[in-house]
């Protein structure tokens, strides 16, 4: 599987994502020193979606180490950290957005791997295609 490219600049954020920056950067003014809250705000604004509690780039174990704590909290033992990217990927093609924008999106550097990886037809839309099959035929 080919790694995933870098995202583009200038990736929009989802808005849920946008509201929730904006309270880490009014805490992060009101809570630090003068040049924290600059460093911090430099930070925030890097165009990472995932950051520490000041908006520093976060370690890439992290994700995993809390990960372990949530999934067994929420009875989700057995699944990865990864499975989460997988299904975002796979909800995003469900919902019909083009495969050329979700393969932006997700960061891979080809078409193939979106549509190899993780572009499996769902119960639902082969029931659309034999319907629409059936259809035509009639």
């Amino acid at each position: 599987m080919e790694p995933a490219a870098p995202a583009p600049a200038g990736l929009p954020k989802p808005p849920a994502l946008r509201r929730g920056a904006g309270r880490r950067r009014s805490g992060a003014k009101t809570g630090a020193t003068a040049s924290g809250a600059a460093a911090s705000e430099a930070s925030l604004d890097s165009g990472f979606v995932f950051t520490t509690a000041v908006g520093s780039p976060i370690d890439p174990r992290n994700p995993n180490r809390h990960w372990y704590a949530v999934r067994k909290r929420t009875g989700l033992d057995g699944y990865r950290f990864h499975d989460l990217r997988h299904s975002f990927v796979s909800l995003l093609l469900d919902l019909g957005v083009p495969p050329h924008t979700v393969r932006e999106v997700a960061g891979h550097s080809d078409l193939q791997v979106t549509l190899g990886v993780y572009a499996h037809a769902s119960v639902d839309e082969k029931r659309s295609a034999l319907a629409r099959l059936s259809e035509l035929l009639r």
